[in-house]
């Protein structure tokens, strides 16, 4: 879950740029900061609202009240010069689809990513979040404009869905839910999902991902229970542990998931069953085998129950 380039990435992503109450960014206004230790200049993009001499002026505002100076990539003679020699860019919310949609018509995706991975500071707020992964397919928003593709800048290898609400549990309808929209994504795709609850962000730092703010996120993936972590947890740390102990690395045939089992994890089935255990064959529906180290595929079978109760793989 890391490419080359990872330690050399300084991003901040916001679920959201603005909570009820509070002025733009106030509730991120500490982290902000950090993130842009050293810029006197930020480059704005205001692309994913109609309006954007009205959106580059009330955020020319507030970051003048944070001490930075700030212009927008939309008055520039030459936006892809802009992004090339500027400090720190900050890219606001909005629709994701309208943003997106202007990113390809000013060939601004190669250049943003190219600065962004050689250590150029990237703020991003709700579609300026989304746009950072590697499409937009789990936006919020509506298709209002269709962009050449959904492919976005690939900043992060997972896909982030931001001002994530739970489900009402009074309500009487339990399928348009956000949590089952998603689970459906990752049934079809193969990048996990990061869900921030508004109040939630994502800091990037010299290879590392912490989820810091004031709200909890979810982590989607294919074949488990989504995972919640709370402000302060490593991301990445969590994502790695996941895919080691979940789906990344294992095989999927039809609806069954092969997990292959770490040390820890065999350990830990032993001392429980009394079984050496390499790996898991679970159906998707409910059962599953086990293989032994050396011996055929199938040679036990048994409920998952067990393995639930222990709490050896996470379902």
């Amino acid at each position: 879950m890391s490419h080359p380039d990872d330690s050399r990435k300084r991003i901040l992503l916001l679920s959201e740029s603005r909570q009820e109450g509070r002025d733009y960014l106030c509730h991120a206004e500490t982290e902000i900061c950090s993130l842009l230790t050293g810029v006197q200049s930020i480059l704005f993009v205001p692309y994913a609202v109609s309006d954007h001499a009205a959106y580059t002026n009330r955020m020319r505002a507030r970051f003048a009240e944070m001490g930075y100076t700030l212009h927008s990539v939309h008055s520039a003679p030459n936006p892809y010069e802009a992004v090339a020699s500027a400090e720190a860019l900050f890219v606001g919310g909005g629709n994701t689809f309208r943003l997106l949609a202007a990113l390809y018509q000013h060939n601004l995706l190669r250049v943003i990513r190219k600065r962004v991975r050689t250590g150029m500071p990237y703020l991003g707020a709700s579609a300026g979040t989304v746009v950072a992964c590697p499409t937009l397919k789990t936006t919020n928003d509506m298709p209002i404009l269709k962009p050449p593709s959904f492919k976005a800048l690939g900043l992060t290898d997972f896909q982030i869905n931001p001002h994530y609400v739970d489900a009402d549990p009074h309500s009487t309808n339990k399928l348009a839910t956000r949590e089952n929209r998603l689970r459906d994504f990752v049934e079809e795709n193969k990048e996990p999902v990061v869900a921030l609850r508004d109040g939630a962000m994502l800091s990037f730092d010299r290879g590392s991902i912490l989820l810091k703010g004031t709200a909890s996120a979810l982590i989607f993936r294919y074949g488990a229970r989504p995972s919640e972590i709370g402000p302060g947890m490593s991301v990445s740390e969590y994502l790695l542990k996941c895919s080691n102990q979940g789906t990344g690395g294992n095989t999927t045939a039809g609806d069954r998931l092969i997990i292959k089992l770490t040390d820890d994890q065999q350990n830990q089935i032993k001392n429980a069953t009394g079984e050496r255990v390499a790996e898991l064959n679970v159906d998707l529906g409910g059962t599953s085998s086990w293989r032994a180290p050396g011996s055929g595929a199938g040679s036990k079978t048994s409920g998952t129950e067990s393995f639930k109760l222990q709490g050896v793989i996470p379902m």
